[in-house]
């Protein structure tokens, strides 16, 4: 069963270490309220093979 992306972007910031999750929450608060209409997209820096491309 594939995730919805907010539930990818909230597992992503759940699984950093602090600060860095708080920090992460909160500024996706703050976009999400600058932009409530805004189209979600996550990405982790994997591609396809799960091989890491870019530094997230």
């Amino acid at each position: 069963m594939d995730m919805s992306t907010q539930e990818q972007i909230n597992t992503y910031i759940t699984d950093q270490p602090e600060p860095k999750r708080s920090d992460m929450d909160a500024l996706h608060k703050i976009i999400m309220d600058l932009m409530p209409q805004a189209r979600l997209w996550f990405l982790d820096g994997k591609n396809s093979e799960n091989k890491i491309v870019t530094n997230p």
